[in-house]
């Protein structure tokens, strides 16, 4: 083996969404009950979550989709 040399190096992080609303896009009113919806939201503020990180497209929810390429692991 030679040398090895790191020529950079990168951060990135997915994008943060309120924890309500991330209650909200997996446990909808008009898919599940008034009850689930709001047993979500009440153990995301129960918890103390106030915002969550998701690279997943939350507009095309059951499909798990990434919102851009980029935030594939891969990259």
């Amino acid at each position: 083996m030679g040398n090895v040399y790191i020529a950079a190096t990168e951060c990135m992080t997915a994008k943060l969404y309120d924890a309500e609303y991330i209650a909200d896009k997996f446990y909808p009113r008009h898919l599940t009950s008034e009850k689930t919806n709001k047993l979500a939201r009440r153990l995301a503020k129960r918890f103390g979550i106030q915002q969550r990180a998701m690279c997943v497209d939350l507009e095309r929810i059951p499909e798990n989709v990434l919102r851009v390429k980029e935030e594939h692991p891969l990259f």
